[in-house]
């Protein structure tokens, strides 16, 4: 169940892991439920840690997602604990808040639309579309 989009507030959660293996990317696990926002719509993925483990990569399909560790998964217990980065979440959540806000400024002021939207961990920025 993807929690982030019922809760952006939590931080932590513990959950069973669904699948572990090996892939190109490299070792990972799969979760039943997660509060690990993947990234999308322009924004960042949260930056995360299961049971202590780093979260390097996080990799969305059809069926699941997947994230990617900076080692291991072996001896992973089948329940995990999960945290997310507050500070980063909380910044993230101000800039998508700020952008809507200027994209409705920038149609009732100057009737223009927001043709692009983009939120990184160092900037965000928009286009206008003057058509």
């Amino acid at each position: 169940m993807k929690l982030y989009e019922k809760d952006s507030y939590l931080t932590t959660l513990k959950t069973t892991i669904t699948q572990q293996g090996t892939d190109e990317y490299g070792n990972f696990v799969s979760l039943k439920d997660s509060i690990i926002y993947p990234g999308g719509g322009g924004q960042p993925a949260d930056r995360a840690w299961i049971q202590a483990i780093p979260v390097t990569k996080i990799q969305k399909n059809e069926n699941d997602v997947r994230y990617y560790l900076k080692e291991a998964p072996n001896n992973l217990p089948q329940q995990v604990d999960i945290q997310i980065d507050w500070a980063q979440r909380f910044d993230l959540m101000q800039q998508h808040t700020g952008q809507h806000i200027l994209a409705r400024v920038c149609e009732d002021l100057f009737q223009v639309r927001i043709s692009k939207e983009q939120i990184t961990l160092t900037d965000s920025f928009f286009e206008i579309d003057t058509k």
